[in-house]
């Protein structure tokens, strides 16, 4: 649907301010049909700073993570050159390659991901991967309070915004938008709405779920009952 409305190339963070929407699946899948089926050259990014879980959806048993790539950056003066993304990456078939989150997650409370240093890392592994990739995918962690995950939603094209569609996970994503456009200048047209694990039974009309968040609904994933 991207490459058909024209989104050539970018970045593309999946993210919810709730766990369990599925936005590391839809981040997975998404990197896939991209990098594998599209044959585009793409970078998923685990960057969700709770501790991702990607390498797990992948199948991957990876030797380096975003941890390693952010420890030789602050080595480095804060430097990221291609070899050193290069390095730190998994390769997923051809044309696909994996960065992978963090292997503890007292890893992200770390120097080297935290606060501001946690932001020039983000912003530079983000400007490198855009140059050097078609498409680039980031998972996310849910709060926008930790300084790498707000670096991702800025920095991002979109923000692919993942929500379960019960009343309590839409007015959380609600509140959560409202503060980052009104707190933080961010445009509403950055964050596009999709509803994942939809069913009629949700008491919600299908139309009524963009219109109460005054976003726009980008995709919509119905309920698999046999599915995960």
């Amino acid at each position: 649907a991207m490459t058909a409305q024209g989104y050539q190339r970018g970045v593309y963070v999946s993210w919810s301010p709730k766990g369990g929407a599925g936005k590391t699946t839809l981040a997975c899948n998404l990197a896939a049909l991209l990098g594998v089926l599209c044959q585009r050259k793409t970078l998923l990014v685990d960057a969700n700073m709770s501790g991702g879980h990607v390498w797990l959806h992948m199948g991957l048993q990876p030797r380096d993570n975003i941890y390693g790539l952010a420890t030789l950056f602050r080595a480095n003066g804060n430097r990221l050159q291609p070899r050193d993304l290069a390095g730190h990456v998994a390769p997923y078939g051809r044309d696909l390659d994996v960065l992978v989150g963090i292997a503890r997650v007292e890893q992200a409370g770390s120097e080297e991901l935290r606060g501001d240093q946690g932001t020039a890392f983000m912003n530079a592994l983000v400007e490198l991967a855009r140059r050097q990739y078609d498409f680039v995918i980031v998972d996310l962690g849910a709060s926008p309070n930790v300084a790498v995950h707000l670096a991702a939603l800025q920095r991002a094209d979109r923000v692919l915004l993942v929500v379960t569609p019960d009343r309590t996970a839409l007015v959380d994503a609600r509140n959560t938008v409202e503060t980052l456009v009104t707190g933080l200048g961010f445009a509403r047209e950055h964050f596009w709405l999709v509803v994942n694990m939809f069913t009629d039974e949700s008491g919600l009309e299908r139309k009524e779920i963009p219109t109460w968040m005054e976003l726009v609904e980008m995709g919509l994933i119905p309920l698999d009952p046999g599915g995960s």
